[in-house]
């Protein structure tokens, strides 16, 4: 159901060092590749498509990305 609007709450990242374009694309291309979405110049990722247990390694690949 692409319409449908399940409740949710999203992090929210907007990036000091890198460009929120140039983030989102080396989350997407990192391995396993992190999908999030652009909105209003924040990078946002939804929890609801984050297994237990991949906070870690979000976590790295973001730290690494930014560093």
């Amino acid at each position: 159901f692409p319409e449908l609007d399940l409740p949710t709450r999203c992090v929210s990242l907007k990036p000091l060092n890198i460009s929120v374009t140039k983030l989102e694309t080396a989350m997407r291309l990192s391995t396993p590749a992190i999908i999030g979405r652009i909105v209003d110049d924040c990078y946002i990722m939804d929890p609801r498509t984050i297994l237990v247990g991949q906070e870690a390694i979000i976590a790295s690949t973001l730290v690494n990305i930014v560093k």
